[in-house]
């Protein structure tokens, strides 16, 4: 008997079923893999905020460069930087690479020295620092300054968070702001006015339980301004977490 051959249209639609199967699957593991990013990004965040009520309840305040009824500098000083640094110098968090969130443009240096890895207070941001083993083991964040090798926090490369600008006790109410995903940056470093968070679409908000809220590009604060032009908290005087280039609304 004579066998019969696939026809070239034959052919060709199978050959475009297969790319459309292909097509889909490709977006679903995409998506699957956002939402990966999203969930590690958010709890990075979580403990960033479990480290700095820790360190509250042993010191009464959290982690802040300024008087408490002071705000912190905004993301053009090392006040971020040198806020969550003392996390790891006092033993509240001793996981850096926590501090890189996988949807940010940020990248983690991994600690190649092996006097680094037995005593955190030598570690670093970027794997940096300026001044001799003998006076960082013994400085904590607060007096150096930042002038140890801190850098401003847009420009420093390895944290994808910004913390509030206000100084707490830890008798702070459970729905205050403490921190969230800085601006993403643009070139040279900086964060530019209508920049977005670490994911493309909102931003991760720490609570000061610890929770973490994704909040939408929806979110407006009734301003004028674009939902991602700034981020505020929940009272007057509050102050701006340090997210972008736009100052706090009047």
């Amino acid at each position: 008997m004579r066998r019969r051959s696939f026809s070239l249209l034959e052919v060709l639609v199978v050959v475009a079923l297969l790319c459309v199967l292909a097509a889909f699957g490709a977006a679903a593991v995409l998506q699957k893999r956002e939402q990966a990013g999203k969930t590690k990004c958010s709890n990075n965040l979580r403990q960033v905020g479990l480290g700095m009520v820790q360190y509250g309840d042993d010191k009464r305040f959290l982690p802040h460069v300024a008087a408490t009824r002071t705000l912190d500098g905004d993301n053009a000083t090392t006040d971020t930087p040198v806020s969550v640094r003392a996390l790891v110098w006092y033993g509240y968090n001793d996981n850096p690479e926590g501090f890189i969130c996988p949807d940010s443009d940020d990248s983690y240096v991994p600690i190649g020295d092996a006097n680094v890895r037995d005593n955190m207070r030598l570690w670093g941001w970027n794997g940096a620092w300026g001044a001799p083993k003998s006076i960082r083991e013994t400085t904590a964040p607060w007096r150096d300054g930042g002038a140890g090798g801190d850098l401003s926090l847009v420009a420093t490369p390895d944290l994808s968070y910004a913390l509030t600008r206000r100084g707490y006790n830890r008798n702070v109410a459970s729905n205050k702001l403490l921190g969230a995903d800085r601006a993403a940056r643009g070139p040279g470093g900086q964060a530019l006015p209508g920049d977005v968070g670490n994911s493309p679409d909102g931003w991760n908000v720490l609570k000061a339980d610890c929770s973490v809220d994704f909040v939408s590009p929806e979110i407006d604060f009734g301003d004028g301004k674009a939902a991602f032009d700034h981020m505020v908290g929940t009272n007057k005087g509050e102050g701006a977490l340090p997210l972008s280039a736009v100052g706090r609304p009047k």
